[in-house]
């Protein structure tokens, strides 16, 4: 986990910004984040679970991104498929 590829997630904050505040951007945002780590678009579920944690995250912005892409990163989705 402390490999400088996975470190590299630290630039999906910058999706974060403008984009991510509206909520057409935040769901272009979870697209963008499900097609880079599972090379899928998430399901209505995912996407509505994502979409409320970062709505009731907004105030934090580039972190909330980052903490899904963290725990996109861990899932056993991505374990077992990439």
């Amino acid at each position: 986990m402390n490999a400088p590829e996975v470190q590299a997630i630290e630039p999906c904050r910058r999706g974060a910004g403008e984009n991510g505040q509206a909520p057409s951007g935040r769901r272009a945002l979870v697209e963008e984040l499900y097609l880079t780590f599972f090379a899928r678009f998430p399901d209505e579920r995912e996407k509505k679970i994502v979409l409320v944690y970062l709505a009731e995250n907004k105030c934090e912005g580039p972190r909330a991104v980052e903490d899904v892409a963290w725990g996109l990163l861990n899932s056993l989705e991505f374990g077992l498929n990439h």
